[in-house]
C-alpha cells in the first residue's frame, strides 16, 4: 500500500502531525503500510477520535 500525498496533507492539516512525526511512522511501518494510523495511536500522537477519522480516510 503507497501512502498518497493527500493522506500525508490530511496528517499534516487535520491532525498536526509535523513531517518528522509522519517520517518516523512511515518508517516504523515499511513492512506493514496498513498499521500506520494505528503506530500514531499506540504513540499518542493521536487520541482515539483521531483514529476513527484516520481509518475512515485510509480504507
Amino acid at each position: 500500500m503507497v501512502v498518497s500525498q493527500n493522506f500525508i496533507q490530511l496528517l499534516k492539516k487535520e491532525f498536526s502531525l509535523s513531517a518528522e512525526q509522519i517520517a518516523w511512522g512511515l518508517k516504523q511501518t515499511e513492512a506493514m503500510p496498513s498499521y500506520l494510523p494505528v503506530i500514531f495511536w499506540q504513540y499518542g500522537l493521536i487520541n482515539t477520535s483521531q483514529l476513527d477519522l484516520l481509518l475512515d480516510h485510509w480504507g
